[in-house]
């Protein structure tokens, strides 16, 4: 992953630049690729109408899902085509479109972000990305902890534009070194498909569902390739789980995990869900889809 400051950004030559290197070039034709975008609005209808629109508008692209959370004040919209450059073009327009209508500093969220236009995620649905492409760029956990992405401006809550103005912390591969406080900053990179898969605990207290969320994930000596936060959803809690490589840690097992440490925490896990769609679905949606 790579970071960038949001004003001003070439965001389709920048795209390319990503997506060239998710699947080998003697075979691009036949790939289908991924690009997931996160908008920091869940709950304007118009914004969300609009990005969507900006989406579909562009040919050879098809929207494949909008997943809208109004609790995390988010949505994430899938896109899926075989032609790299229109897949970039769609995902700009999409940027492009938020950045006109949403303002960071007037944002309220129970879901930590860093931008109006969070982050920008290529993925290969038919090529595997090489271990060197994986591991060629930042770590989007790291840049975003270097960001303060982490730490909400009240227990629950992360509101108004980020606590910064420069960014020397974390220079940005592109864009101003100086944080727009209206657009925020935005991550763009090229990874394996990931799967989101979160996990209602209830009879908790917040610093119990973090508890439960560091025994989850990796970083705290749980399951391989898994990714956990406890956040506030709507009048309730669950831990948000990033499944890095669902095929050593899937959410069954992830599912499993969180209901044994639930069991010895004394707290009530509830069953988790998939947000979006998988890649052999989004696969079979674009085999069939009039618009590629």
């Amino acid at each position: 992953m790579r970071a960038y400051a949001s004003s001003r950004l070439p965001l389709a030559s920048i795209l390319a630049t990503r997506s060239a290197t998710t699947a080998p070039t003697s075979s691009l034709a036949a790939a289908v690729l991924a690009c997931n975008v996160y908008v920091s609005e869940g709950r304007t209808q118009a914004v969300i109408d609009n990005v969507e629109a900006a989406a579909k508008s562009v040919r050879g692209v098809l929207l494949a899902n909008t997943f809208v959370d109004a609790p995390y004040n988010r949505t994430g919209l899938t896109l899926v085509s075989t032609i790299p450059s229109q897949l970039c073009l769609a995902a700009a327009a999409v940027a492009q479109t938020a950045l006109q209508l949403i303002d960071l500093r007037k944002h309220a969220a129970s879901h930590p972000r860093v931008g109006v236009v969070d982050h920008i995620s290529v993925h290969p649905l038919r090529h595997a990305l090489s271990p060197s492409q994986a591991r060629g760029h930042r770590q989007l956990a790291d840049i975003r902890r270097s960001l303060g992405y982490f730490r909400p401006t009240s227990s629950t809550h992360w509101m108004g534009a980020l606590s910064m103005d420069s960014l020397a912390a974390c220079p940005p591969d592109e864009g101003p070194s100086m944080v727009s406080q209206a657009a925020g900053i935005v991550t763009i990179g090229a990874i394996p498909w990931l799967v989101n898969y979160n996990i209602p605990v209830s009879g908790a207290s917040l610093t119990d569902a973090r508890q439960l969320a560091r025994a989850i994930s990796e970083r705290g000596g749980g399951l391989p390739g898994v990714q956990a936060m406890a956040l506030q959803h709507e009048h309730s809690l669950e831990v948000a789980c990033n499944l890095q490589d669902p095929d050593v840690s899937p959410a069954e097992m992830v599912q499993a995990h969180a209901n044994k440490l639930g069991q010895r925490l004394g707290l009530t896990v509830g069953v988790g869900y998939r947000i979006g769609k998988t890649p052999e679905e989004l696969i079979q949606l674009a085999s069939v889809s009039r618009d590629l």
